[in-house]
């Protein structure tokens, strides 16, 4: 029996890349509609690819608030944690205004997004381990752009500074590394060579004593950790925020 994975990603996405406009877009959405979340997910990279970041968040927005609370139907499916990841880290592409993480009453719902958007993308690694395919490759991607983008203003709230740069490292190489088991050397340069620039900047004299293979290796010790704890939060409910809290975000960027 072919899994949801086998039988809908490459039609879809074919069909989805082949749109010129986004009257395309949405006719072929409404072909698909016992799939919301993976649609709505591809919906959203497709706008985002060609600048259009309000209808980007308007698709994005739907699967991210169905991962709002735990337990749910979606955080052991690895399409739908790998959507409902995918759609948050898309609300911090599109709408994020550079808020803190953390107010007088604790992780913002900026902060509380960041938890969950690195929650549901492991989450999906943690199920996709040992798969190369262009789901692991995406997954990987936003897990390191949401690290690298987002997280850097954010070291007092959430973790330290060098830790954070291991991360980096970590899901920059592991990236490359899979394109270029793939056959896009290209595309895995672009990424190794994102993680040296990157960790040059943040931490140079680390990278002068150690090699981007070893701080990386670090950083999967590191990053495991880091999603179990944040897992375990999300369990005690710690991530709490309403849809119309998210919506309301959405709404004013």
């Amino acid at each position: 029996m072919q899994s949801r994975q086998d039988a809908m990603l490459p039609c879809f996405h074919e069909k989805l890349w082949a749109c010129r406009d986004y009257s395309e877009v949405v006719r072929l959405a409404s072909q698909y509609p016992h799939e919301p979340f993976f649609v709505d997910q591809g919906c959203a990279e497709w706008c985002l690819s060609r600048g259009m970041k309000k209808e980007a968040a308007q698709h994005a927005v739907g699967p991210a608030v169905l991962g709002l609370q735990y337990p749910n139907d979606y955080y052991d499916d690895v399409l739908d944690a790998n959507a409902v990841g995918q759609c948050i880290f898309f609300l911090f592409e599109t709408s994020y205004n550079r808020v803190p993480f953390h107010d007088i009453d604790g992780l913002s719902t900026w902060g509380k997004l960041f938890c969950l958007a690195y929650c549901y993308l492991s989450r999906t690694i943690q199920m996709l381990h040992g798969v190369t395919d262009r789901q692991m490759f995406e997954t990987y991607e936003a897990r390191a752009l949401l690290t690298m983008n987002y997280l850097g203003s954010h070291f007092n709230v959430l973790f330290p500074r060098v830790l954070w740069s291991e991360m980096v490292a970590h899901d920059c190489l592991t990236t490359g590394t899979m394109y270029e088991s793939a056959g896009y050397p290209e595309d895995g340069n672009k990424w190794r060579s994102r993680a040296i620039r990157f960790i040059d900047g943040k931490q140079p004299l680390r990278l002068q004593s150690e090699s981007l293979e070893t701080m990386a290796k670090k950083g999967a010790k590191t990053a495991f950790e880091f999603f179990k704890e944040r897992e375990q939060n999300f369990i005690k409910k710690k991530y709490l925020c309403t849809a119309d809290e998210v919506k309301s975000l959405v709404a004013g960027s």
